[in-house]
């Protein structure tokens, strides 16, 4: 695994620039909460309008939309065009939602059997909690990824047929796990926890670096799914992989461990892709890369929100996310959800100021961000 630090995720987030517009900033949709869970659609809404996206459209229930217009009032209620789109988030995977057919669409779109200037301008998907059951084993999704905790990733293995796939098994070897879920579903994978690991999908450059890869499956030398490379490894691109192709990512505190912290990433995670879109497109970011700094901006808001960050202090860009409350001092307290989407702005500031090399001293408790990324 490499681990991805602040100083890679400074290599792929950018500022904008004079000639940007609302659009070309990035276009994201939320397909996000329900009647039960209407929290998840505020919260997934929250964090994608503020990381930087230039524009938010939320589909769902009448509930969701009022809270959210009474917490983000800029978001645009209704379909339209998206660079990319959150699924899923507070949706029961055993509901029938009136969005299912959005869902499914949106995902045929990024299907492998589409020509490929149709797949190219398919939008990104970020496919969360309930709309996890919508991917088939055995296709191949473009720019798409999946956002599982370790027990929803164990429930979607076991639904493919693969019966060992209990909770304390991808526990015992998670980065093996999110490498066979890879495979299985042809897309890359979040594994959401403590040290969140990011699978690039099959095919891309991430996963197939230069050089001689040996694939080796449920013997005495390799766990199941494990991917050993050989040879050199290639690839210059920002945050490029090494190795299995697994990204490591090490959130500051441990107190992110908070009902809806997962709804706020899923909203961080697309309003990320959104922006990046161009250049996923023509190659000079790669989309596991894009994928891990969307993760880290999110472990970063939880460092400011829970104390063990200072965001009036500037970050070392190798040692800012290595388990700080595990091994430091510095304990921290209890945050929420909604604390943890408020700090966005000053989590993609610091990452910004780490690529300017200048100190991340502009933000206090309730930052207001007037920027974006590109």
């Amino acid at each position: 695994m490499k681990r991805f630090t602040l100083k890679d995720a400074a290599a792929v987030l950018r500022p904008p620039v004079a000639a940007d517009s609302k659009y070309t900033r990035g276009v994201v949709g939320l397909l996000t909460g329900s009647e039960k869970y209407p929290g998840a659609g505020v919260l997934s809404a929250m964090a994608a309008d503020r990381c930087g996206a230039g524009y938010v459209r939320y589909v769902g229930p009448r509930r969701c939309e009022d809270l959210i217009l009474q917490r983000c009032p800029e978001v645009v209620l209704g379909e339209g065009r998206c660079d990319a789109w959150v699924m899923g988030s507070g949706i029961a995977n055993s509901a029938k939602d009136a969005r299912r057919g959005t869902m499914s669409r949106l995902l045929a779109a990024a299907g492998s059997k589409q020509p490929a200037d149709a797949a190219a301008a398919a939008p990104a998907c970020v496919v969360d909690a309930g709309a996890l059951d919508e991917l088939a084993p055995g296709g191949t999704y473009n720019w798409t990824v999946i956002t599982p905790h370790i027990g929803e990733l164990a429930r979607l293995l076991q639904s493919a047929g693969i019966a060992d796939a209990t909770e304390d098994a991808i526990r015992s070897d998670r980065a093996a796990w999110v490498l066979r879920a890879r495979d299985l579903f042809g897309c890359a994978v979040v594994l959401k926890c403590a040290h969140t690991l990011v699978a690039p999908a099959p095919g891309s450059a991430s996963a197939r670096p230069a050089g001689q890869r040996t694939v080796v499956r449920n013997t005495a030398e390799q766990r199941p799914g494990m991917t050993r490379a050989i040879g050199h490894v290639g690839g210059n691109r920002p945050g490029s992989v090494r190795e299995n192709g697994v990204l490591q990512v090490i959130a500051p505190t441990y107190w992110l461990a908070s009902a809806g912290t997962g709804d706020v990433l899923a909203g961080v995670m697309g309003g990320v892709l959104a922006q990046l879109r161009l250049r996923l497109l023509d190659g000079s970011v790669d989309f596991a890369s894009a994928v891990a700094s969307a993760v880290l901006v999110h472990g970063l808001a939880g460092g400011f929100a829970s104390g063990v960050l200072d965001p009036g202090q500037p970050l070392r860009a190798e040692s800012a996310l290595m388990g700080m409350a595990a091994d430091t001092a510095a304990v921290g307290h209890p945050l929420t959800a909604s604390q943890v989407a408020e700090q966005v702005p000053a989590a993609i500031h610091a990452v910004l100021a780490a690529g300017a090399s200048t100190p991340a001293t502009s933000f206090r408790s309730r930052p207001v961000f007037h920027g974006s990324l590109r």
